[in-house]
């Protein structure tokens, strides 16, 4: 997960160059392993993809609980994105607020 650990890691920075910071450890320590499950999560969708050329294809509930736990995979990963998605909403609505916004 080099890039979102990178992310978040350009997260910390901005969060450490403010006094009054952003993001609390908690936030940042959950993120941290968030990432990391995502590791876990990408081994097994690899391991999910490989059983499909042991699935029957003519064999309806063998394709759709396949496709079952892929959607379900699926979701997994779109959850832990929209915590890191959280983190910069959160990041950007947090400092918008400490700028003087009399020159917009």
């Amino acid at each position: 997960m080099t890039n979102l650990s990178a992310l978040l890691d350009i997260l910390k920075k901005i969060n450490e160059n403010y006094e009054k910071k952003i993001l609390t450890n908690e936030s940042i320590t959950e993120e941290t392993e968030n990432i990391e499950e995502i590791k876990d999560l990408n081994i097994q969708f690899q391991d999910k993809l490989n059983e499909f050329e042991k699935i029957n294809l003519n064999s309806p509930k063998e394709v759709s609980t396949f496709l079952v736990e892929i959607h379900l995979l699926l979701g997994e990963y779109e959850w832990q994105y929209e915590q890191i998605h959280e983190l910069i909403r959160h990041s950007i609505t947090d400092l918008y607020s400490r700028y003087d916004h009399d020159d917009d």
